[in-house]
C-alpha cells in the first residue's frame, strides 16, 4: 500500500487498485473516527470527519453508503437508490450486513474496520466493485468467499479477473487467529489469482499511530479482543475503507 497526504490528511492506497482509473478507493487514517456509534466522539464531529475525508477525496459525502456490521454473512447488492445511506447517522446505515456490491456509478460503499480486515475488489471486466468487512466471526462464515459467489452467480464475474486489496487489520502477532491467511486462502480457494492480490501487511496494533485497533485501545466497553468494528459502543474509533465506479 502507499500512503499519501490529500489535502493534509493522510490516506492509504492500493497499489493494485490504483492503477484503474475507472475506480476511486481509499483507507482513511487516525484521528479522523468515522464512527457514529464508537471511539467517544459527538455525532456532529464524526459528521465533520467524514465530509474531511469526502472534501479532500472530491467526492460527495452523499455518494457514500455505510453498512451496520453485525460479524455476519449477509451481502447487499447496492443502487443508485442507497446513496448517501447512513451518512449522517448510523439508524440509516444499511443494516445487518458485511459486504455490499454495486454495479453503479458514483456510489463509495464502505467497510468500517478497528481490527477487523476490510477487504475492497474490482472486477475491471464487469465493472463492479465490493466492500467485505471480516472480522474473526465473519472470517469464519467465510463472508469473502460468499461475497464472491455472489459475484459469480449474480453478475457472471470470473474470479480471475477480480482485482482485491486486502486492508490494515490486526495481524497474527497480536491476534490468536491470522485472519491475513484465512482471508487470503479463501480469495485463492475461490480462484482469485494470487498476482491480483495485494495484501497490506499492516496490523492495526503496530501501527496504532496510523489505524483504530479496538484490542490496543481496550476492546469494545473495555473487553479485549472483540474486534467489533461496528459494535455500538467502544473507547476506539473505526476508519474506513471505500471504493466507488466513477
Amino acid at each position: 500500500m502507499l500512503k499519501k497526504n490529500v489535502s493534509s490528511l493522510s490516506f492509504y492506497f492500493f497499489e493494485n487498485l490504483s492503477k484503474y482509473k475507472e475506480i476511486s478507493h481509499f483507507v482513511s487514517t487516525k484521528p479522523l473516527n468515522i464512527s457514529f456509534s464508537a471511539g467517544g466522539d459527538d455525532l456532529r464531529q464524526t459528521e465533520i470527519n467524514r465530509r474531511l475525508i469526502a472534501k479532500a477525496l472530491k467526492i460527495s459525502l452523499n455518494s457514500f453508503v455505510f453498512m451496520w456490521q453485525i460479524h455476519g454473512h449477509k451481502i447487499q447488492i447496492v443502487t443508485e437508490k442507497e446513496r448517501g445511506r447512513g451518512v449522517k447517522n448510523s439508524n440509516d446505515e444499511i443494516i445487518g450486513v458485511d459486504a455490499m456490491i454495486t454495479k453503479s456509478p458514483k456510489v463509495m460503499i464502505c467497510a468500517k474496520a478497528a481490527d477487523c480486515v476490510p477487504i475492497l475488489m474490482f472486477d475491471p471486466v464487469k465493472r463492479i466493485v465490493a466492500a467485505v468487512h471480516a472480522g474473526r466471526k465473519g472470517t469464519e462464515l467465510q463472508i469473502l468467499k460468499l461475497t464472491i459467489d455472489k459475484l459469480k452467480n449474480e453478475f457472471r464475474s470470473n474470479p480471475k479477473d477480480l482485482i482485491v486489496g486486502v486492508g490494515p487489520s490486526i495481524g497474527p502477532c497480536h491476534y490468536e487467529v491470522d485472519l491475513w491467511r484465512e482471508n487470503k486462502t479463501q480469495l485463492l480457494e475461490s480462484g482469485v489469482l494470487e498476482k491480483n492480490i495485494e495484501m497490506s501487511n499492516i496490523c492495526t496494533y503496530c501501527q496504532s499511530d496510523d489505524f483504530f485497533s479496538a484490542r490496543k485501545d481496550g476492546g469494545v466497553s473495555g473487553k479485549p479482543a472483540l474486534l467489533a468494528s461496528a459494535s455500538r459502543s467502544g473507547p476506539t474509533g473505526r476508519f474506513a475503507a471505500g471504493i466507488m465506479l466513477q
